[in-house]
């Protein structure tokens, strides 16, 4: 289920049970109190990763709890949680989820993946990776032996997609390749992610994306972004709407998965640093699925035999 209205899918799962039981374990609402919390940063307003849904469904769940109110909603008491508050149950979590430094590229990249399946079969998927992009290739190339295109090409295979791609940590960026032309990114000093994305190349049975048209209506944002996407509250924290994403991509040199000019090479822009994978997979879903209707013969086509 992708539902960009709020900020953590245990949102979902709560509004659900509350609607349907008055009683609920008091170990099930903690467990759903700490997910939330996790996934919405603590409520920190800076973050940009919550609705008002998840306000109301948080509420609601420190009442069933005996939590007395509070001004904040992140200073609200967690009874028996792992912090005494709701932005120190995040804080905690956050740091127990930040502790990857024995992990190699190839498992970061399945650490937190999600996949989506559009109604014609095309599937993609999304790793949010707790890695800068830096990290991310040298961790492939020192840890794995492998490219980063060549892990990103093994994930594609192992989880049958047809586009992959993968979020990273804000970082400042590198000064670009001499042998990448295409337009680098504006060096203000501010930190941003990396959104790289595979594909295997079209076939005459499977035709796949038109990935160079894809990045277009990435880069062109918030150009032909749907008005039902714009209208969501994630999407106005995080002013897709009127900043769209920041997008330029280019190559990403020394890291395609092998040297044959028949594979896509690896491709990535920088982003701005408060795009989610909460916002940035309904995107990838709309444009994906408004491309293929594009690449659909019409009807009463004849088929070539």
């Amino acid at each position: 289920v992708v539902d960009p209205a709020c900020g953590s899918a245990a949102t979902l799962v709560a509004e659900r049970l509350l609607a349907a039981s008055e009683a609920i374990e008091a170990d099930l609402v903690g467990l759903l109190v700490s997910t939330i919390a996790l996934d919405t940063r603590g409520f920190d307003p800076a973050q940009k990763r919550f609705s008002a849904r998840d306000v109301a469904v948080v509420g609601e769940l420190l009442d069933r709890l005996g939590s007395p109110p509070a001004a904040d909603l992140r200073d609200r008491r967690v009874p028996d949680g792992l912090a005494p508050t709701v932005a120190g149950v995040a804080t905690a979590l956050l740091d127990a989820r930040a502790d990857v430094a024995d992990l190699t590229a190839a498992q970061l990249l399945r650490m937190d993946f999600k996949q989506a399946l559009l109604d014609d079969g095309l599937a993609l998927g999304v790793a949010s990776v707790l890695a800068t992009l830096d990290d991310l290739t040298t961790r492939a190339t020192e840890r794995d032996r492998l490219t980063l295109g060549a892990l990103l090409s093994d994930l594609t295979i192992e989880k049958r997609l047809d586009v992959l791609f993968a979020l990273t940590k804000p970082s400042k960026h590198r000064p670009p390749s001499a042998d990448d032309d295409a337009p680098a990114p504006r060096d203000d000093g501010e930190k941003r992610k990396a959104l790289l994305y595979f594909a295997h190349p079209p076939t005459p049975l499977n035709p796949n994306v038109d990935v160079a048209a894809l990045e277009r209506k990435l880069v062109a944002l918030p150009a032909e972004l749907p008005p039902s996407l714009a209208a969501l509250p994630l999407f106005q924290t995080q002013e897709i709407a009127t900043l769209g994403l920041g997008a330029s991509f280019r190559v990403l040199p020394g890291h395609s998965p092998v040297e044959n000019d028949s594979v896509i090479p690896l491709r990535y822009s920088l982003i701005r640093r408060e795009i989610t994978r909460k916002t940035i997979l309904p995107i990838l879903l709309s444009f994906c699925e408004s491309l293929r209707r594009q690449q659909r013969p019409p009807r009463g086509y004849p088929s070539s035999s």
